[in-house]
């Protein structure tokens, strides 16, 4: 994981992610941790939760609602 922090290819919203989770397993309190990485102490509980329940897959960007962006060529 701490290889995907540091690729530059990767989505900027999944290194953060984690990089809170890497953070948490270092034993960094969740304040520290919300500090850290400039998010709400609930988000990071969140996406903690969430890599818990589903491992790294957990971490990636879910399929969002709606109509996809069209770009005019």
């Amino acid at each position: 994981m701490e290889a995907l922090t540091r690729r530059t290819t990767v989505a900027a919203g999944l290194v953060r992610r984690a990089r809170m989770v890497l953070l948490a397993d270092d034993g960094m309190p969740l304040d520290q941790i919300a500090r850290v990485v400039g998010a709400d102490r609930t988000i990071v509980r969140t996406w903690l939760d969430r890599y818990r329940a589903g491992g790294l897959t957990a971490l990636q960007d879910r399929p969002r609602s709606g109509r996809p962006r069209t770009f005019p060529p």
